[in-house]
C-alpha cells in the first residue's frame, strides 16, 4: 500500500488537491462513502433514486480509498503499517 500511498501523494500534488484542508478532504470522503454505498445498493438490486446517476462499484471503491489514502498521507499515516497492526489486534478478539 505503501506504493499507492506514494501514488496518491504525486498525483494530488500534480493536480494542485494537496492545497485541499483536511476537512474538505473529510466532506469528500463521506461524500464518496455514500456513492460506494448507493453503487452497492444497486449491485445487489436494491433500489436507488430515480434521479441517481449510474454508480460502478468499483469506481466508487477506488474513490474512497484515494481520498482514505489523501488523508492518511496528510497526517503521515503508513497505511500498510496501521492495517498490519489492526489485524493482529483481531487476531486476539473472541469473535464467538
Amino acid at each position: 500500500m505503501v506504493k499507492t500511498q506514494e501514488k496518491i501523494k504525486a498525483f494530488s500534488t500534480k493536480y494542485k488537491f494537496d492545497s485541499e484542508s483536511v476537512e474538505q478532504k473529510f466532506l469528500l470522503l463521506i461524500e464518496e462513502v455514500g456513492e460506494f454505498a448507493k453503487a452497492a445498493r444497486k449491485n445487489i438490486g436494491m433500489k436507488t433514486g430515480e434521479h441517481s446517476h449510474d454508480f460502478n462499484l468499483e469506481e466508487e471503491a477506488a474513490d474512497v480509498l484515494y481520498v482514505l489514502a489523501d488523508i492518511a498521507n496528510k497526517f503521515e499515516i503508513d497505511l500498510d503499517s496501521a492495517l498490519n497492526k489492526k489485524l493482529e489486534k483481531f487476531k486476539d478478539r473472541d469473535y464467538k
